[in-house]
């Protein structure tokens, strides 16, 4: 049986001490005892030696020392005892608060209720952006293409003028729009959804701002003032 060379590879005859090529030393085979044997680091190279050699098979160290180093190395601590959860009976970490399987608080056994969020006031700034919209709309397109007969060019005036009155409130629902989006000023909310009822010409705007006005009212303790 041949002896292989850690350092060059070579094989030489069993038993050899030294490498016949190179001069290395070479380490003694292992037998049995060695193989079960535990490991020790050597302190001077580092090198992982069996327990049962007295000096290292890379620097030749005393291994001594670094077998008491083993021997007094205190023990790994002791793995935590295993935790299931009381709703869904899985394995879980010993340290969480809530079981990720089926979201159980595990301190109370009971499942985390995540707090409501009424959509209400988002229904309503939808409606209160889409009244908006339409009023914006209908004033562009009568002051753009609508053109009055000959009999009335007199009331061009009062025309722009309504036309004006009717881009502020639908400025006025917008921003009224906003507001019960955020859940904030409830009374600024209001006031948007009554300007888009009073947008001139458009009763779809008229009943899309009446109802955001309805949801508004019967969700005002979701707003913060």
């Amino acid at each position: 049986m041949s002896v292989r060379c850690t350092r060059c590879n070579s094989d030489n005859p069993d038993g050899a001490r030294f490498c016949n090529i190179c001069g290395a030393p070479i380490a003694p085979a292992l037998d049995d005892s060695l193989r079960t044997a535990v490991a020790v680091t050597c302190l001077n190279c580092g090198a992982t030696n069996s327990s049962a050699l007295r000096s290292c098979g890379s620097c030749g160290k005393d291994l001594t020392a670094s077998a008491k180093a083993v021997e007094n190395r205190p023990p790994p601590p002791p793995h935590p005892p295993a935790r299931q959860c009381p709703n869904c009976g899985r394995q879980i970490d010993p340290a969480a608060d809530v079981c990720s399987y089926c979201g159980v608080n595990l301190s109370t056994g009971l499942p985390i209720k995540h707090p409501y969020v009424d959509p209400k006031p988002g229904y309503a700034a939808i409606l209160m952006f889409g009244t908006g919209a339409l009023g914006l709309f209908a004033v562009g397109y009568n002051l753009a293409f609508e053109k009055l007969p000959l009999e009335l060019e007199q009331f061009e005036g009062l025309r722009e003028c309504c036309g004006e009155i009717t881009m502020v409130l639908a400025i006025a629902c917008v921003i009224g729009g906003y507001f019960a989006m955020r859940r904030q000023h409830f009374m600024l909310a209001i006031v948007g959804a009554i300007a888009g009822m009073m947008t001139v010409g458009l009763y779809v705007g008229f009943i899309m701002a009446f109802i955001a006005l309805i949801l508004l009212a019967i969700s005002q303790k979701e707003f913060e003032s």
